[in-house]
Formats: structure tokens, sequence, C-alpha cells
């Protein structure tokens, strides 16, 4: 319970800031990041039941760190790099997170856990397109808006993500059928690289 008001307070203020920017400035990407937030949110409520979860003081950081830094984010200080440039690296990681999100269904969550073992779509092609997916959005993010704050958020939400990633899948090889995929699935985030 105390994880839902935070996660919807938090939510909340991304909203009111991107919103409010929106209106001053008419940059479209920042609805279309406050859609992605909102698609998270609502799959958050009514995801499946685990089968099995790591809800330990590590993964819950990890958890935080990845998944609600990018709410702190923040429309500030504009960069010198061209919206041709930055809009089309927010919309495909938006673009890869829709496809994502909608392959998950009700598998989402956010704590490492099994949810049941998603094989198609992009997951055919790296074991975590969800992930890569928010670091393509929010690289794109950053390049726009090169604050400080932003950048730092940027590397914890890495950080978490990358550790979330590592007991998610720490947690998952524990079934049978993951442990095929990810034999089949070599990569984690990126076809070739990682």
């Amino acid at each position: 319970m105390l994880l839902n008001v935070g996660l919807a307070a938090l939510w909340s203020l991304f909203i009111f800031i991107h919103a409010r920017a929106f209106l001053e400035t008419g940059e479209l990407t920042l609805l279309a990041i406050v859609a992605l937030e909102t698609m998270v949110v609502t799959m958050f409520l009514f995801r499946r039941e685990a089968s099995a979860a790591n809800v330990s003081a590590l993964a819950l950081v990890a958890t935080a760190l990845g998944t609600f830094s990018t709410l702190l984010m923040a429309p500030i200080e504009r960069s010198g790099v061209p919206s041709f440039v930055t809009i089309p690296i927010q919309l495909l990681g938006l673009s890869m997170a829709i496809v994502a999100l909608a392959t998950l269904s009700r598998s989402f969550g956010l704590a490492p856990a099994n949810r049941g073992v998603k094989t198609s779509g992009m997951y055919r092609f790296v074991r975590h397109p969800l992930y890569a997916s928010y670091l393509v959005t929010f690289v794109g993010y950053v390049l726009a808006y090169p604050a400080p704050r932003n950048l730092a958020l940027l590397g914890l939400c890495l950080a978490g993500q990358l550790l979330r990633m590592t007991l998610e899948e720490r947690l998952l090889c524990r079934d049978q059928s993951y442990r095929e995929y990810a034999a089949r699935t070599p990569f984690r985030l990126v076809p070739g690289v990682y």
C-alpha cells in the first residue's frame, strides 16, 4: 500500500511538471513521456500475482532507483541539441516501451519477480527490452534537457536498472523455461552487444 501511495504521488508530480512544461513549450514528446509513465503506473496496479519475487532491501533499492528516478526528471535547461535529434530518440524509446509493455501485459511488475516468461515480440531479440527502451527514451530526454539533476538521475536509473536486471535474472533462472529462453536469447539489452 505504501508503495502504491508513493508511486501515485511521484507520478502526479511528474504529470504536473510535464503538463505545465508542455503548455509552455508545446513539445509533444513531453506528453508522450507522460503517457508512457501513466501506462506503467496503470499496468503496475493491474499486474498478475508473482509466483516468486525478490523483495530484499537490495532489490527494493534497485527497483526504486531504476523506476522512480526518472519520475524526478524535469524539462529544465534546454540544450543546444536540435529537436530533430532529440525527438526521434525519445520517440524510438517510447515506441519500444509500448511494444514491450504490450507484450508483458499483466506480467509487468517493478521488483524482480516471476510473473510468467515472455518470449515474443521484442523479447525474441533481447531479454530486457523494456529496460532498454527506458534508457533510449531518457537518454533522448537528457540530451534535450541536460541539467545536472537530470544527468545524475539518468545515472541512478542506469545503475538501478542494471542491478535490478541482475537480481531479476538470478530469480528467473530458477525457472527451467527462463533458462531455455536465456540460452536462445543471449543478449540482455542490445542485440549483438550486451
